[in-house]
């Protein structure tokens, strides 16, 4: 009888130890196995932290401007009193600009690039234009070359070693729509609208490589750069940020989160963690 009892004992311990096991192994086989499959993973954010105090009070101060009237130059050395905007009028529509050194180059639409000398920032010089093929609705200057995202001729390369005499654009066109650019290290990163995320090598600015994309649920409209990460702004889907990062020449795309937004464009919070481990070939 005793031993019938210790058996019995024996036997319920290995059962709990066998359920333990189910709850732990099954659910890690499944992420693997949907790892290795390329299926998103998705979890909440263990990071995120719920903000319970109301909103405070701020201040907002503006200085109106509008597109049509090219570049605006807006003294803010005193935050809280803007100067008054001095204007230089571009032939096209200014929709992005970027300043390096005396100059400000500006993404004018159906114009193309605008080159403006800001040394004298009460008095900007006459603009200076090299058209695209596309529309220029975004650009970065890095070195001696202007990346501007050129609509639906994806990306535009011009030499601005001379900016009072920009050279004839490259071009490497994307799958969609580029509306933003801009460029760490070797690489370009577009915001390519439903294309999501295009990534060009452009360690040749005169000869970009074939972009090499990772799609977002939105429409991708802006992008920035920070270390390993690119955050898109990515339409009706809020904020997107990707994991970028170099392996064996290639550039995989390991972690997206999610941000949602409301009617109004305020981010409230990340939602979403997706994991994607792609195979290698």
């Amino acid at each position: 009888m005793q031993k019938s009892k210790k058996k019995s004992k024996k036997i319920n311990f290995l059962l709990v130890i066998l359920l333990i096991s189910m709850f732990i192994v099954i659910p890690n086989l499944l992420i693997s196995i949907q790892r290795d499959l390329g299926i998103p993973i998705y979890e909440k954010n263990p990071n995120e932290i719920i903000n319970t105090r109301p909103p405070q009070e701020c201040s907002i101060y503006y200085e109106n401007t509008d597109y049509t009237s090219g570049l605006a130059v807006i003294d803010v050395s005193v935050p809280i009193d803007l100067g008054t905007p001095v204007y230089v009028d571009t032939t096209g529509y200014a929709l992005g600009v970027y300043v390096s050194g005396n100059y400000a180059y500006v993404a004018d639409l159906y114009s193309g690039l605008a080159v403006i000398d800001v040394s004298d920032l009460t008095n900007p010089g006459t603009p200076v234009y090299e058209d695209t093929t596309g529309y220029a609705c975004g650009v970065y200057v890095s070195g001696n070359y202007a990346y501007v995202a050129n609509d639906a001729s994806g990306l535009a390369v011009i030499d601005v070693s001379d900016p009072t005499n920009p050279g004839t654009p490259v071009y490497e066109d994307t799958t969609g729509y580029a509306c933003g650019v801009y460029v760490s290290g070797d690489y370009a990163y577009m915001a390519d609208e439903a294309s999501g995320l295009a990534v060009i090598d452009v360690s040749d600015p005169t000869n970009p490589e074939t972009p090499v994309y990772e799609d977002t649920t939105g429409d991708a409209l802006g992008v920035y750069v920070s270390g390993d990460y690119a955050y898109v702004a990515d339409g009706n889907s809020g904020l997107a940020v990707i994991q970028v990062q170099k392996r064996g020449g290639a550039i995989p795309f390991g972690l997206i989160i999610i941000a949602s937004v409301i009617g109004g464009g305020a981010v409230i919070g990340v939602v979403v963690v997706v994991l994607i481990r792609r195979k290698r070939k």
